[in-house]
């Protein structure tokens, strides 16, 4: 199981790591057809895809994870109307 994990990680550390390279090829293209402020707008927009991507994921490979999070609101949402 503890080498399972250990692979598991290492996969996940080279995609994520691999990411980087990917933004920055995107960034460097949307520079040639953006101009000024706009670089800013789509750097955010490439960061924001990239992580709703991985949250994506995560949600797919741990389904448990959004049963904690939907006891967790549950949880807060009974002591605010207590």
């Amino acid at each position: 199981m503890k080498q399972k994990a250990t692979i598991a990680l290492f996969v996940v550390t080279i995609i994520w790591g691999w990411t980087f390279v990917w933004l920055k090829q995107a960034l460097d293209t949307a520079e040639i057809y953006s101009s000024g402020n706009q670089t800013n707008i789509v750097a955010t927009l490439f960061v924001a895809l990239r992580f709703g991507f991985a949250i994506g994921l995560f949600f797919i490979f741990v389904p448990s994870a959004l049963l904690i999070g939907n006891l967790i609101s549950e949880l807060g949402n009974q002591s605010v109307s207590e």
